[in-house]
């Protein structure tokens, strides 16, 4: 008998961990931050405007897992997607979980597309965009495209400032990138400095969205096996300086696009 109960606890064990390895990426958000999420007061930064923000940040959307995170947001919510290459949705799923649009999947995209879909192959018509997954879940959708590893240029920021505009101030804001890391980070970093500008120094924006989960963007120290050069994170840590006084010249009547702003010599 103990023997049975040991060939099943391991059976059960080994299907446990093929489960896992099959499908749990597939099911959940990652990295998932929000501007609500509690920080230390020890922790010596300014958190004024910070709740108000109404901020929440991830990696590349599983919007049912996404939706019950915000389930007790009682405030419309709009979507900032900044990823750049994203193949799209097949049903609840983001693409690249069935293994497309690569041309040699591997045994666990099979397995997925087997056990949801009910047969191997996927195609081009089986894909939605993340705006008409949005909009079924009843969130608004902005694609603001950006390159990894890349710093905004004039029509990213000009466009990304548009949106923030348009969006109404009883609104719930989460964006996203395909990582949830670097250009999220940005993202809630200028959402918290187009908000707060007049009211909190660079300083504890940045602190303060590190402390929630974003990168420090104040740290130019090279990474560990890391992905950015020490220019990319000298230039990161210059755009991030250079947007916030730029916002705060903008609010006071200054020049109104980062374009005409670059251009001015800023």
């Amino acid at each position: 008998m103990r023997k049975v109960l040991i060939t099943l606890s391991a059976f059960i064990l080994a299907l446990t961990i093929l489960i896992a390895w099959v499908m749990l990426d597939g099911y959940r958000v990652y990295r998932f931050r929000t501007s609500h999420d509690d920080i230390s007061f020890s922790s010596d930064v300014d958190l004024t405007g910070l709740k108000k923000l109404n901020l929440s940040g991830s990696n590349q959307i599983v919007f049912r897992d996404l939706s019950k995170k915000l389930e007790n947001v009682n405030l419309p919510v709009y979507i900032l997607d900044l990823s750049n290459d994203s193949p799209g949705y097949i049903g609840e799923f983001t693409a690249d979980f069935f293994g497309y649009p690569s041309i040699s999947p591997k045994i666990k995209h099979y397995i997925r597309r087997f056990l949801i879909l009910g047969r191997l192959g996927v195609g081009e018509s089986d894909l939605r965009t993340e705006a008409q997954v949005a909009a079924s879940y009843q969130f608004h959708y902005f694609h603001i495209p950006l390159k990894a590893h890349t710093i905004p240029q004039g029509h990213f920021v000009d466009t990304f400032i548009n949106a923030l505009e348009s969006i109404p101030q009883q609104a719930w804001i989460h964006t996203h990138c395909q990582s949830g890391r670097g250009r999220t980070s940005l993202a809630m970093i200028m959402v918290d400095i187009f908000k707060n500008h007049n009211k909190v120094t660079l300083d504890n924006i940045l602190k303060r969205q590190y402390l929630l989960g974003s990168q420090d963007l104040s740290d130019t120290s090279l990474w560990r096996n890391g992905t950015y050069t020490q220019q990319m994170l000298n230039d990161r840590k210059a755009f991030i300086i250079s947007f916030y006084h730029y916002i705060k010249q903008r609010q006071a009547g200054g020049i109104n696009t980062w374009s005409e702003w670059k251009e001015a010599g800023n």
